[in-house]
């Protein structure tokens, strides 16, 4: 929930915008952002009187300067910020032109009837034609800037500005207000927009963003605010960046006296934070998980002065409901005071561990109080666990759903993307299944995913999971899959949450049986060359550790963590089901035991059995294949010794049949 503040804006230097060094604290992106469930900050004091507007009424004031330029600074004179108003044609009723934006409808801001502002990117780009790329007026890439007039601020220290704000972006569009107050000869600082927008997406059409513009513009007599729509940003032949971004009812207002605002920290902690058992490279945050697995929650945030008063005792809060009953309050530590344009960090504001005791969903709610701002008028954003519980039962439909996302579908990621691969690129989340029955086992039932309505029935999907131990991110996983099945994605897949059932496991059901741990769910993707597009929802709620989730891009052969500065692939809706059963159907009689060591082996193995009889000693490797098989009589706690150093090294599954007795344990040789 931070804006970056580019001080130095490369190709704009056309456009004399400087690189002087002055600090901005962090503010808040707009309030339309995608990653968060909230509600518009409530003021608590401040007259708010408007020290400035323009809301076009009149078209683009003549005073201001409209320029489209390239990415080398050459000036398009026939490219413009487009007014569009009662009687322009088109009207207001008409927002972009463009071939591939058309039909987009306008902005919905307070006096749109009476006139906005657009730059039409992809209209001037191809002149509304699919087939005219780079043959419109002006021609993408481009920069387009939109400059006011001075604005005399003198004798107003607290200021905000204010403006309704609709965009969509395509391939890095960047969105930007630079801020002068020297009448534009330098640009100190600049305020980024919509930076949480993806490729192909728009903000909502009445969104609406402020922000503390004090540092800059407070009790200066000659400030100048410069929109520019960048479309020059990250471009690769034939991906041109464009759409649209549209503005109305743009206002320099009075500071609110009594505000503070959730944000990124300045070193890159995220607004909001969910840790799980105290936190490490080994605890995701899990949005969907188990009672068997939870583990006590700690919550964290940074709290920005947005205001002009100082604020003092200022505490932290995270309120959990079950439905719509308050179950806890969570409260930190209060911080003596937090001066205007200061931010409390996750350092001090966070809350005493919890630990939920019932499946359910719990909404949690953050949100904050001090000495002039009560709990009830702050921000309160807001998200959801949900905790699951089986029965215990195997094959009852009551199952343990253990994920990374908290059921947000921020974006979608899959098969569209060029690096990732139409066939063959992986997708892997995390789970922890640490808390299994009295043997130490948890029965894997399948996978639960979450298609976007842009997946193309008839693809293909292969499961498989792995242990996390030995894991490159050049070299891949440290030994053979524990399971592997493949699923076609049938009618019906598109836009669903989808269980995918194991048949090949060793449980009676089919299902997998693994000893406690944590492990990989992955899933490969094959579109048929992008014939059958498979999308999949991604969550960007909280941003997760490094490893949580990975995917495989095949065009370079390797694993990634991620984007660099983007949640674009955060927590994939790849959920793992199980179950926490006692037996299992797989050892009906509990007083026999089976032990094998050494394990992991450099070969030679002994296994004993508490009770004797007659028993099947099966080997099995992670595709399915037995690798070894014998009948043999034994009799109660007797060594079996076997040496297995001609097995390929790598995982295997040893099953151990008798009568009334089948176990499966996982066997490395190493």
């Amino acid at each position: 929930m931070k804006n970056k503040f580019i001080l130095s804006l490369g190709a704009l230097a056309c456009f004399s915008l400087s690189a002087q060094q002055v600090s901005l604290k962090q503010m808040p992106r707009s309030e339309g952002d995608k990653r968060f469930l909230k509600t518009f900050p409530q003021r608590t004091s401040g007259t708010e009187a408007v020290l400035w507007s323009e809301d076009f009424s009149g078209g683009i004031p003549v005073t201001w300067t409209n320029e489209v330029r390239t990415n080398t600074g050459v000036l398009l004179p026939n490219g413009f910020w487009e007014y569009r108003g009662p009687a322009t044609t088109p009207n207001t009723s008409v927002g972009s032109r463009g071939a591939w934006a058309a039909g987009t409808g306008p902005i919905v801001s307070p006096t749109a009837s009476n006139g906005f502002v657009i730059f039409d990117s992809d209209f001037m780009d191809s002149n509304g034609s699919q087939t005219g790329g780079g043959t419109g007026p002006a021609p993408a890439p481009h920069i387009a800037i939109l400059e006011t007039e001075a604005i005399d601020l003198t004798g107003t220290p607290f200021v905000e500005l204010k403006i309704n704000t609709h965009a969509r972006q395509w391939n890095t569009t960047e969105f930007k207000i630079a801020l002068s107050n020297d009448g534009g000869l330098t640009y100190p600082d600049t305020l980024e927009l919509h930076e949480d927008l993806q490729t192909n997406a728009s903000n909502a059409e009445n969104d609406v963003f402020t922000a503390n513009i004090s540092p800059i513009a407070g009790n200066q007599a000659n400030v100048v605010l410069a929109f520019i729509f960048d479309g020059t940003q990250g471009n690769n032949p034939g991906f041109q960046s464009y759409y649209y971004w549209m503005l109305d009812d743009i206002e320099i207002r009075d500071l609110p006296l009594n505000e503070m605002r959730f944000t990124e920290a300045t070193d890159g902690a995220p607004a909001h934070d969910i840790i799980f058992d105290g936190g490490g490279a080994r605890q995701p945050r899990m949005g969907n998980i188990s009672l068997s697995e939870i583990v006590p929650i700690n919550f964290d945030a940074n709290i920005y002065n947005y205001g002009a008063n100082t604020q003092t005792n200022v505490v932290f809060n995270v309120e959990v409901y079950s439905g719509t009953t308050l179950v806890n309050t969570l409260s930190s530590n209060p911080i003596a005071s937090i001066g205007t344009l200061d931010t409390g960090t996750y350092v001090n504001f966070v809350t005493p561990q919890w630990t939920p005791t019932a499946p359910g969903t719990y909404r949690l709610v953050y949100t904050y109080q001090s000495d002039d701002i009560s709990s009830a008028m702050a921000v309160r954003d807001t998200f959801n666990l949900f905790v699951t519980e089986g029965d215990k039962t195997e094959g009852n439909n009551i199952r343990d759903i253990n994920g990374l996302d908290n059921g947000v579908f921020s974006n979608r990621f899959g098969t569209d993307n060029a690096d990732f691969g139409s066939d063959g690129g992986g997708i892997a989340v995390m789970v922890p299944l640490e808390n299994g029955n009295s043997d130490g086992e948890v029965l894997v039932e399948g996978i639960q995913v979450r298609f976007s309505v842009a997946t193309v029935d008839g693809g293909d999907m292969l499961v498989e999971i792995y242990d996390t131990t030995g894991f490159g991110f050049t070299t891949g996983f440290g030994g053979q899959p524990l399971v592997s099945e493949q699923f076609s994605l049938g009618a019906g897949t598109s836009g669903s949450l989808s269980d995918f059932i194991f048949t090949s496991g060793s449980a009676p059901s089919g299902a997998v049986v693994l000893p406690e741990g944590t492990y990989y769910f992955v899933v490969y993707l094959f579109s048929n060359s992008n014939a059958n597009e498979i999308m999949i929802a991604n969550d960007q709620s909280f941003e997760q550790v490094g490893r949580a989730a990975m995917m495989y891009f095949v065009s370079d052969t390797r694993w990634y963590a991620g984007f660099v500065g983007s949640l674009t692939f955060n927590a994939p809706w790849i959920r793992a089901i199980s179950d926490v059963v006692e037996g299992i159907g797989l050892d009906e009689n509990s007083d026999n035991t089976l032990s094998v060591y050494p394990n992991p082996t450099n070969g030679e193995v002994n296994i004993t059995l508490t009770n004797g009889g007659k028993y099947t000693i099966e080997v099995v490797d992670l595709i399915g294949n037995v690798v070894d098989r014998e009948e043999v009589i034994l009799n109660g706690n007797e060594k079996l010794t076997r040496d297995f150093s001609d097995l390929t090294k790598g995982v295997y599954l040893l099953n151990v049949k008798g009568e009334n007795f089948v176990r499966t344990t996982k066997l490395t040789v190493q």
